[in-house]
């Protein structure tokens, strides 16, 4: 009996699944319909160009609301294709493209990098590491990097968001390192530097003609900053007597 009453419960389930199924597939046909007949009475409005006669002395009438309608639609696709058309140029000029670069220099055309002697014993020797795909400076480009560090996932997601210009410049006012370091010789060695760059806290001021004269984008690529560090963790260590002389003098 209860085996039974279980099979007949499932053939009542069964067939509440089969009835909800055929409901969604009527109300999709419906759907499918009433989007058919709003596309032909769109296609039915859409606005024909009409060349009036010159023999005809025919006033025209008041326009009908269908066709205000229509022309209004036809501005709002308009304007539409204009916004996305003056986005694309846009981006065209700030050096960024829809699809990823993997070459240093997209399209390999009119490429003049900044000479860099790397190693050279004096900053105007050496010249400036570039690395900015600004407009005016992607093709004067003489390394591969980005500003910032970590932090240029922020500079990303600002351009990303329409919430900062491609060709943003930073305004290095007051910023000038907080301590003079150098230079010394080992500067000048291309063994002993090996990729930092030892002019790099100095570079706006250092090349400040090159950033006017020829539009080029050059920024700090290392910074000399101080900093007031209190650490709570260190101070104790000290007093148990597991840490010595860190915060003598």
């Amino acid at each position: 009996m209860s085996a039974s009453a279980s099979q007949a419960e499932g053939v009542a389930g069964m067939d509440d699944v089969l009835k909800a199924l055929g409901a969604i597939q009527e109300s999709q046909r419906r759907l499918a319909t009433e989007v058919e007949s709003v596309s032909q009475r769109l296609d039915a409005l859409a606005p024909t160009a009409i060349t009036p006669s010159p023999n005809t002395g025919i006033a025209p009438g008041p326009p009908s609301p269908d066709r205000e309608r229509s022309a209004t639609a036809a501005e709002s696709i308009t304007d539409a294709s204009s916004l996305t058309t003056s986005a694309a140029v846009q981006d065209q000029k700030s050096g960024f493209t829809s699809r990823i670069i993997l070459t240093t220099y997209p399209k390999q055309n009119g490429i003049d990098p900044l000479p860099l002697d790397w190693g050279a014993p004096d900053a105007s020797r050496r010249g400036p590491v570039v690395v900015s795909r600004s407009s005016s400076t992607i093709r004067r480009r003489n390394a591969i990097g980005a500003h910032g560090g970590s932090y240029s996932i922020y500079f990303a997601l600002a351009l990303a968001s329409k919430q900062l210009n491609a060709n943003h410049r930073p305004n290095f006012t007051n910023t000038e390192p907080a301590a003079s370091i150098g230079p010394f010789p080992q500067w000048g060695d291309k063994k002993k530097i090996v990729a930092m760059d030892p002019w790099g806290h100095l570079a706006p001021w250092l090349f400040a003609d090159t950033i006017e004269k020829e539009n080029v984008d050059i920024r700090p690529t290392i910074a000399i900053t101080k900093a007031h560090m209190k650490l709570p963790e260190l101070q104790e260590s000290v007093r148990s007597g597991r840490l010595f002389g860190i915060f003598q003098g």
